[in-house]
Formats: structure tokens, sequence, C-alpha cells
């Protein structure tokens, strides 16, 4: 072990170095020789695990980044001390680890498949292409997604979105060997397919890391050769898997605008895209299922799955097909609806039609009636619209209840020439129940939260009349 770093100003010298570090020592840091840790850079995350000394000591690992040049192991000592030139070993969390490469891994199969899809093979590196780049504008990796960022003008499209989850699904089924090898920056930049952040400066020699059956050291024997298009190769630094195969599934979530110009991927793999697909799966069951109801059984599923799909973590494309899907069931909702509204409405009619013959027959201008079709203000006006044409000479205020949303309202119109304050009756009608609504002379309603105030304002509704 080289240095133990408590923290710049935490020591006398303000320097932050000390000769030993102990559990009273809280969050500190240590620097050793050489590490299998990595440190947090290029957009993935940092290592976790543990450091152990000969004698039992264990400082846990709970972040790694570059500090002054070095790697610096940031976390506690949990047990015993450690000090400057101990032997120590070095264990990182590889259960944690294996997901970030994963991700990794799977960032460079989509910044390929992005532009083998959006600009095709032949014309990337092509001189005679003048169309948009498709080029890394950064990137996230770490245990449970990745994120990508790149220029692309506009919105991928969804076909493209499912030809690049497809594309990127083959190469795991491809079971390719993911390579490493260092190489003279020179040669390596002569690679064909070779994809490099622009921008970034590399170090000489440089790491390639390769997603390829065919090994490095030929690939840069042929470098130009046009067949290396097909493959994903970049220079990198991270960790990554030593085969597609272990990435299991690749699920595209979300592709959405950052900034004019850039685009933003995220994607998962491994457990959290297993478990991304057994989740589309199984809500896809569930919508066939649902498409077996029928009336105000169907409307009710029908609305639980239009809340939770938008809640699940499933591909972006599944997600649209199943919305597709959703659209019809809505649709068949929508209907089913507005013919048990008419049904409503219908009756409502009947029932204020008879009410106001009997008020005719004994003089009046005006009756209330009670009739429940709802609250809903536009079928109130499909019922005075037809009434209207039988008895266009006479005033109506109709209280009708929701018993399931448990409210009721009061609704009243006034033909052109009946001297009716419609505003005055419903408020008369609803007075001291906490009513919201309003309206004009000829026309008025209001609603009441809580039915049980609904013979109260038909009382009061029929001695204003």
């Amino acid at each position: 072990m080289k240095a133990c770093f408590v923290g710049r100003g935490a020591t006398e010298d303000k320097v932050g170095f000390e000769n030993s570090i102990s559990p009273a020592s809280t969050a500190c840091g240590l620097v050793v020789a050489a590490t299998n840790f990595y440190a947090e850079q290029g957009g993935q995350i940092y290592d976790t695990g543990t450091i152990t000394s000969a004698d039992g000591a264990i400082f846990r690992v709970d972040n790694v980044q570059i500090f002054g040049g070095f790697v610096l192991h940031i976390g506690e000592v949990v047990k015993g001390s450690f000090s400057v030139d101990a032997g120590v070993t070095m264990t990182v969390n590889y259960v944690r680890r294996s997901p970030i490469a994963s991700n990794h891994t799977m960032t460079h199969v989509l910044n390929y498949a992005l532009r083998d899809v959006l600009i095709g093979k032949d014309n990337i590196g092509a001189s005679n292409y003048n169309g948009p780049a498709v080029d890394q504008k950064g990137s996230l990796v770490d245990e449970n997604k990745m994120r990508f960022d790149f220029s692309w003008g506009k919105g991928v499209e969804l076909t493209d979105l499912a030809k690049v989850e497809a594309l990127c699904q083959k190469k795991i089924a491809d079971a390719l060997p993911v390579q490493a090898y260092n190489a003279p920056l020179e040669n390596a930049q002569q690679i064909s397919a070779l994809r490099a952040v622009f921008g970034e400066k590399y170090p000489d020699p440089v790491r390639i890391i390769s997603v390829c059956a065919t090994s490095i050291p030929e690939i840069l024997e042929k470098p130009t050769e046009t067949i290396w298009k097909d493959y994903s190769i970049e220079f990198c630094g991270g960790t990554h898997l030593t085969n597609t195969s272990e990435a299991q599934k690749f699920v595209l979530i979300s592709e959405e605008g950052i900034a004019k110009g850039i685009r933003r991927i995220t994607a998962v793999t491994q457990e959290r895209a297993r478990d991304a697909v057994n989740t589309a799966n199984a809500f896809a069951e569930r919508t066939k299922d649902v498409a077996t109801l029928e009336g105000a059984l169907l409307v009710q599923e029908v609305k639980k799955l239009c809340l939770e799909i938008n809640q699940l973590e499933i591909s972006c494309v599944a997600k649209n097909d199943l919305n597709v899907v959703l659209k019809g069931l809505s649709a068949r909702c929508q209907a089913w609806t507005k013919a048990e509204a008419k049904k409503k409405t219908d009756a409502a009619v009947t029932d204020v039609t008879v009410a106001l013959n009997a008020a005719k027959e004994a003089g009046k201008n005006k009756a209330v009636v009670r009739v429940d079709f709802g609250v809903n203000g536009k079928d109130s006006q499909n019922v005075f619209k037809a009434i209207t044409k039988t008895h266009p000479d006479m005033a109506c205020l109709i209280v009708t209840a929701d018993f399931g949303a448990n409210k009721f309202a009061c609704f009243a119109s006034a033909p052109k020439g009946v001297e009716v304050d419609c505003k005055k009756w419903v408020e008369a009608a609803t007075e001291g129940l906490g009513g919201r609504g309003g309206g004009k002379p000829n026309s008025a309603q209001i609603s009441v939260e809580g039915v049980e105030g609904i013979q109260a304002a038909f009382d009061k509704a029929q001695a204003a009349a």
C-alpha cells in the first residue's frame, strides 16, 4: 500500500495523508501500487469491493476515482487498521461488476447497430456519403442500465428502433467473443470500422475492444477490409464481457431528445432485460384476457391497463405494440359507454316527458324531475334538446345522481319566452350543500359531492318552482 488519504485539510499539514488509518478515520481513501478496481471514467461507474491486509484488517471500497493521477479507493475501515507499505489483497465485487460490464459491452454493440440501421454499413466511412452522422456524444453505464447519447437530427422511428433492438439481440445470440488488445495508436486508427469519440485524446499504445470472431491482430493485418463494418470495434479502457452471450438479453427502454440534434437511448441487459421481457409478455397476456370481457368490467380493466403501462420498464417497441392493442380496447370501451349513455338519456327523456305532460295538464309551465342518468353535462344537454322539441314552452329542473361517483347534479333549462331564472333555481335547490357550478338565466347546473343531500335538493327545487 502506498498511501492513506483522510481528506485535504484534515491533517496538520493540510495535505491529507496519514501513515495509517482505522475505523476512527471514517471516510478515507487508499492508494496502492497496482489495482484491479475500475475508477469511474469514460462514462462507466466505479467498482466496489474490499481490500484486506495480511493481519485481517478490512477496508470497504464504496467508490473509486482518479485523484491527482492516482487511483483512489474511497470507503471506510470496518476492521483493524492499515499502514503505509503493508501488503494488501484487492477483491472486486464481481457480482456488481457483471451487469456493468454487460451494459458497457452492449453500449458498444448499440453504437454499431445505430450506424448500421440509420445510415447503413455501406456509408460508414465512405468518402461520398454526405448524410447525417451517428456519432457518440456521451454515455453512462452502471449496474442498472446503459445510457447512450448520439447525434441524430430527429427522433428515431419505431421501425428503426425495432431493427436496432433486434440487431443487438442477434449479436448476443451469435455468441461473439469480446476481445481486448493493446496496439500502436497509428496502426489501430487504420481500422475501417473503428469508432472513436470525436475530440477524445487516446494513449499510445491504445486499447482496442472488438466484438468480433476474428482476432484483433488479424484485423490489424488487413485494417481496411469492409467486413469489419459488420462488427463493433472501438477504443476503450472499461470493463467488458468475454462473450456477448453473457449479456443474455438486450431491451431498448426509451429513445428521446436531450438537446438540438442529440438523442438518448436507455437500455438494459441481463436480469433487468429478462424481467422487462417477462413483464411485457405478462402484460400482453393480460390484454388478451381483458379483451374477452364486455361492458362495465371491460371499461374498468382497460382503465387499469392504460394507467399501468406507462409505469412499466419494458421495450419501447413492445410498449408501442401494446398501446396499439389498448387503443383498440379503448375504442370498444368508448362505444359501449356511448351506447349506455344513450340508453340512460333515452330513458330520462321518457320520464321527464311524462312529468312535463302532467305539469302542463295542471296548468304549470315548469316541472322538477328526479331521474338518474349521471352528472355528465353533455348527457343533460341531450335530454333538454329532446324535451324542448316536445315542450317548447316549459322549463324543467332535473335532479340526477351518479352513485358510482357519489355525487349528484341539478340541471335546469328554460326555453326562450319562459320567465324562469335557471341560475337562481339551481342555487336555491343546492343551497347549503356545497355545490359547484353556475350558468345563465336560461341554462344552469350545479353538482354536489355526496348523494345524501339529493332528496333535500329535490324538495328545495320543488319549493322554488
